[in-house]
């Protein structure tokens, strides 16, 4: 039996064997996504706003840096974040305003950040103006996601280096 565990903006969870790591649904936000193979522990960050948090915020892990390293905290035990690399979803103009800045903001301070820690993404799948969800069954090691009303599709899946021979790396779409 699996246990579902929401997460819910500005928050970050992690979980272990039986964890299943479930997004509420996610507008201009970015779910950030990260598995260990060797212990099965997997984490979930859903980011809100960009940049750092000020010392008053009431919620640090709403914004980009402080969730990064919240989530890189919650998998330091079982594997640095440099070895087991994350995957990104979110980010979408569902309001479709003209002048929303926020996502690209977002995508913005995510990723430049990520990169410069040196930590890899697997996979990312940012923009549009479609909400979507993300999932993250621990066992497995698979991150699915769904955008609009479309059924749950795979973002990454863990394979061993025996299965990964011939099998193409899945490309990120950033728009």
């Amino acid at each position: 039996m699996n246990n579902m565990i929401y997460v819910h903006t500005g928050e970050v969870k992690g979980g272990q064997a039986d964890a299943v790591l479930q997004s509420t649904p996610i507008g201009s936000c970015v779910v950030i996504m990260a598995w260990s193979a060797i212990r099965r522990f997997g984490t979930m960050a859903h980011v809100m706003l960009p940049g750092c948090a000020s010392e008053a915020a009431p919620t640090p892990t709403r914004y980009a840096i402080n969730a990064i390293e919240t989530l890189s905290d919650n998998m330091a035990s079982y594997a640095p974040l440099t070895e087991t690399g994350v995957c990104l979803l979110g980010a979408a103009n569902v309001l479709k305003k003209a002048d929303d800045t926020i996502c690209q903001n977002n995508i913005h301070s995510i990723t430049e950040y990520l990169k410069r820690k040196g930590i890899p993404v697997h996979a990312a799948i940012l923009g549009g103006d479609q909400r979507k969800m993300a999932c993250l069954y621990v066992r497995e090691g698979r991150m699915t996601y769904t955008q609009g009303e479309s059924s749950e599709k795979t973002l990454w899946q863990y394979m061993d280096k025996q299965k990964r021979n011939g099998i193409k790396k899945r490309e990120s779409t950033y728009g």
